[in-house]
């Protein structure tokens, strides 16, 4: 297991790296951890993954000169993925689990011209999480029903044949579960807590794992929460403002590079 030092020292490097390799074709928004150390339920084989936000240069922009933007470099100690601004801002408009992560990121390593449009975003995260909840509901639900497929199949590739379970698809489907309970509470919470660690190293037997997918899959529902959606789903005009918000932040993304067109 890492040191909190060791991980932000980590995520600076991947910034660093990832800016080396964009350099002059896109500038680095923000590289943020996600993944096991972000969630808490890290282990002596975990990795420190990353997310780098990158916002083109304004000589790719002018010039339509290609980027690869949605890349996996591996590094010794983990993986740092790239996404563009474009992606960024487009999987905001309806978030999810995965996509709302990096403003709940325990460390990020941002870049100094994007700090103050990097704390608006921060700031208006849990209004962001909230603002198109049955889509955020469906799609953690689409993603639990996901994993519950992929806990007991046979051939997938981290089954255990000893536990007749595979860990991994059963601690993702918990953190999935223990998300959106939060989430019908109005909470937005990552940390995964000791239980889901358990699960995560196989310490539970199937029959342990059996009733836990039961029962947290029927807590997670709406149908525990009946006034839930009634109460959270915003007007059409809220979600208007919210778009024209988040396509302003896009526009200023990419007139706060304009004067840092050759540097990252």
């Amino acid at each position: 297991m890492f040191r909190q030092d060791d991980i932000i020292i980590e995520i600076k490097r991947h910034r660093e790296t990832l800016n080396a390799h964009y350099r002059g074709r896109a500038i680095g928004m923000a590289t943020c951890l996600i993944g096991s150390q972000n969630y808490g339920v890290d282990t002596l084989d975990s990795d420190i993954d990353s997310l780098g936000i990158f916002v083109p240069a304004f000589y790719s922009l002018a010039t339509n000169a290609s980027c690869e933007w949605e890349k996996s470099f591996p590094y010794s100690l983990g993986i740092a993925r790239t996404m563009s601004h474009f992606s960024f801002i487009k999987k905001l408009r309806t978030p999810n689990i995965t996509t709302l992560e990096p403003l709940y990121s325990k460390v990020i390593s941002i870049g100094p011209e994007y700090s103050d449009l990097w704390k608006e975003l921060v700031d208006a995260r849990q209004a962001i999480a909230f603002v198109r909840p049955k889509q955020m509901y469906d799609a953690t639900m689409g993603y639990i029903g996901a994993m519950a497929k992929e806990l007991y199949k046979q051939t997938g590739k981290n089954f255990d044949k000893k536990l007749g379970y595979n860990p991994k698809a059963l601690y993702h489907l918990a953190r999935a579960c223990r998300f959106l309970e939060h989430y019908l509470d109005r909470e937005i919470c990552y940390e995964c807590g000791p239980d889901i660690l358990s699960m995560k190293k196989g310490e539970l037997s199937k029959f342990e794992v059996d009733e836990f997918v039961e029962s947290a899959i029927a807590g997670s529902t709406v149908l525990h929460h009946p006034e839930w959606f009634a109460e959270m789903v915003p007007s059409a005009m809220v979600k208007a403002d919210y778009d024209e918000w988040l396509y302003k932040c896009g526009k200023r993304m990419v007139k706060l590079n304009e004067d840092f067109d050759s540097q990252c």
